[in-house]
Formats: structure tokens, sequence, C-alpha cells
């Protein structure tokens, strides 16, 4: 598991010396020991296994008259083995210190739903005097969403409205067919294809799906480098559903869905107030709800989407 931890300077590093003048006479009190203190920044003690993100707040006074001798900072995530971030046993000049500073961390890799979290921060003054901090997290589903606005896509005949394919990437962006198109240079970016059919009528469809020779946009999507594969699902999840999850920004629905079966490569026969489950082929799972649908293949519908954050 990789692994990297960002620090302001100001804290323990180098920059511990920078910070030693701010308050060397008017924040120290006779007879006070070393003490050192981290506190969750956010209150939660919860990290979410999509981000791996922390924030923490770190507390150091060095008691009256003494010195920093070292300074060390360590890490474990489950079961792993610790992992020393910051070792630093020359910091002799340091003197009468204080300093409460927020410190990030951010864990990439497979985190595990359940799995603690440890921090330990250790210091030593010049009296021998050490002492010890440790805070623990929880790793936790995150499940935070992202929501589009309302997306309006033309079906393949319509000749007013331009844009006819969609993707999660860049804030739900939306692109144009044919040689002058935007979606030739961006295939690798588009997660969905509209088009209204003999039989399906409304579709949304994975760009990986084959429409055969000279069939709708056979002759755009086999110009493209990239075809990605979204596969939909429908499940018991209604439109009511999905606005309330709209106007949460979390949820705790669609985010177990499995789609190891019973997914298809296209979504039809769409009637205004649908609503389907999808995966991407990056693995990010979402709900598109359909607010309005076209009724000819010059016509036009409209999409909102929601997807993990």
């Amino acid at each position: 598991m990789k692994k990297t931890i960002k620090l302001f300077s100001a804290i323990i590093i180098a920059g511990i010396v920078g910070l030693t003048s701010c308050s060397k006479d008017a924040t120290t009190v006779l007879g006070e020991d070393t003490t050192m203190t981290l506190t969750d920044s956010l209150g939660k003690n919860t990290i979410s296994n999509r981000d791996g993100k922390v924030y923490m707040t770190i507390s150091i006074k060095l008691g009256t008259g003494a010195t920093m001798k070292s300074a060390k900072f360590e890490r474990k995530v489950g079961s792993g083995a610790s992992e020393v971030m910051i070792d630093n046993n020359r910091l002799d000049t340091v003197k009468d210190f204080v300093a409460i500073e927020t410190i990030t961390d951010e864990i990439s890799g497979n985190l595990v739903i359940g799995d603690k979290v440890t921090y330990t921060g250790t210091i030593t003054d010049s009296k021998l005097k050490t002492v010890t901090a440790t805070l623990v997290y929880t790793i936790v589903r995150g499940n935070a969403v992202l929501v589009s606005s309302e997306i309006e896509l033309g079906a393949q005949k319509n000749t007013m409205i331009e844009y006819k394919f969609l993707g999660l990437a860049d804030n739900f962006n939306t692109y144009t067919a044919g040689p002058t198109g935007t979606a030739k240079n961006n295939p690798s970016k588009i997660d969905f294809v509209y088009y209204y059919g003999q039989n399906d009528k409304n579709a949304f469809a994975s760009p990986s799906v084959a429409f055969g020779a000279g069939q709708i946009w056979d002759g755009e999507i086999n110009s493209w480098a990239v075809k990605n594969s979204t596969k939909f699902k429908t499940t018991s999840i209604s439109a009511t559903d999905f606005d309330n999850i709209k106007t949460s920004k979390v949820d705790d629905t669609f985010y177990g869905i499995d789609f190891t079966s019973g997914t298809t490569e296209k979504f039809v026969n769409i009637a205004a107030g649908s609503v389907v489950a999808f995966q991407t082929s990056n693995g990010t799972v979402g709900l598109a709800k359909f607010t309005a649908v076209a009724s000819a293949d010059d016509g036009a519908m409209k999409v909102q989407v929601i997807c993990q954050k």
C-alpha cells in the first residue's frame, strides 16, 4: 500500500525551530512539564475509505527551561506495521516552545472499512521527560455524492441540440458528434451514449455497445480510440429516493449494488421518471433519473445524475 503524508512545515521538522521566537516568554508557565496532544480537527475520528484524508491538530509545549531533544511521529494502518514518518533527534536549539498546528495526512490504497488508523507522536526533552500522544481513527465508507444539474441530450437526428454523449468527468461534461465534434478527442471521458431507436425508443447506452454496421452511432463510436464499458441495472430505487439523495448529498442506498450479475449495456424504453443504477469502467457507481424523453429520433431527453464522490 502506497501512503504519503503531507505535513505543514511549521511542526516537528525544521520549521519547528523557526517558530521558537513566537512565544518564548509569553507562553511558558513556571513549573509546567512538557506536554503533547493529538486531536481530530473535524471531531469525528473517522477516515473515508474513498479519499483517505486526515486532518488533525497537534499541540506541543516544552516545560520551563527544557529544550527539545527529539521528536517522532508514527502511523499504523490496520494490522500493518507502524511507519515512522518523522524521526528527528537534532532539536537541541528548540527551547520554551509552544505550538498548536493542523497537520494533514492522505492515505492511498485499499482502505478496509472498520480498520483502525493509529497516529502516535513522541517527544523527549532535555530533562529526559518523554511524552506520548495517540490518536485513533476508524475507516468508514465514504458516502458523499456528486450531483449534476439537469442535462439535455439530443437524439441522433436532432440538429438543434448538439450534445449527444455524457461523461462523469469534468463536472458531468457533454460531448458532440461528427468530424469536428468534441467526442472523438475525448472518448475516455464518455460514459453514456443517448439515442432514439426504432425498438429501444429512448435509450441510454454504454459506449462499448455494438450498434451494428450503419446503425445510429456505429460510425461515430468506431472512430473512438477508447470505448468505455458502462453497466446498467434496474433496482427498487425510485425517483423520490433519487431526489432525497440529491437533497442530502449523502447516500447509504446505491453504494452496495451488486453489478456482477443482472446488468445490461443499455437501458431502453425509458419513461419520464425512470431511475437506473450504473457502474462505469473505473468502478464509479451512481444513479440516473430521466426527467423528459423524446418521441422520435429528432427529439431530446433530460437526465440528472448522482454518483460517488
